[in-house]
């Protein structure tokens, strides 16, 4: 009836194809992406996994046909879906879908279980406020972008956790405490801290002083 992606990601977008002729929803952000961005993403995708080569190179990249920036409703006949873009986290383009009659959110990857969050082009700070927004949509239960599905105080663990992160990523950047001090302190692991660190720098860089 309808396909929705979450965000841009590699992950969750390509399979659209599969579903030609169907309504693909997406924010509008995520359709530029996943025309700008998936030929390099392959390329580098089939250089780290050349045994995929065959099978990456049939993907048909296919961006959202559907787009919105800040709510939209799609209408499944017998059941609506809320969709909403609370801000910036794991992407600059995620989207939650709520399923108000059935008591389910789907989080994308704004929220992770049993893996730590994936801070690759996220927005660690703003991911924090958006984190904050999300739970509270959470009425019963939540389903993660990876992992299995937990529930409210499941995702207000995590979303505690990411608002953590971020104030230690503000205090890194402000020269309060050292890198490896916010390692030490931090709820997830030392690779993720590092790299959610380096995009927390880069976002303050990008607010005027």
């Amino acid at each position: 009836v309808a396909v929705v992606n979450t965000h841009h990601h590699w992950d969750h977008t390509w399979g659209n194809a599969r579903f030609a002729g169907s309504p693909i929803w997406g924010h509008v952000r995520c359709a530029e992406r996943v025309a700008s961005d998936s030929a390099a993403r392959r390329r580098r995708l089939v250089e780290e996994e050349p045994a995929l080569a065959d099978e990456l190179n049939e993907v048909i990249f296919t961006p959202p046909t559907q787009t919105f920036t800040h709510e939209a409703t799609v209408d499944l006949g017998d059941r609506q879906l809320e969709l909403r873009h609370l801000g910036r986290g794991h992407t600059d383009n995620d989207i939650v879908v709520r399923v108000e009659d059935a008591s389910v959110l789907f989080a994308g990857d704004l929220l992770e279980n049993h893996a730590p969050p994936s801070f690759g082009d996220a927005f660690p700070l703003a991911w924090a406020d958006t984190a904050g927004r999300l739970v509270r949509l959470a009425d019963g239960a939540v389903v993660p972008g990876h992992g299995g599905v937990g529930d409210r105080s499941f995702a207000e663990q995590q979303a505690a956790e990411i608002g953590a992160l971020a104030e230690l990523a503000r205090l890194v950047v402000a020269g309060a405490i050292g890198r490896e001090e916010a390692v030490r302190r931090s709820p997830f692991p030392a690779h993720t801290t590092e790299r959610a660190l380096q995009r927390a720098a880069i976002e303050l860089e990008e607010v005027p002083a």
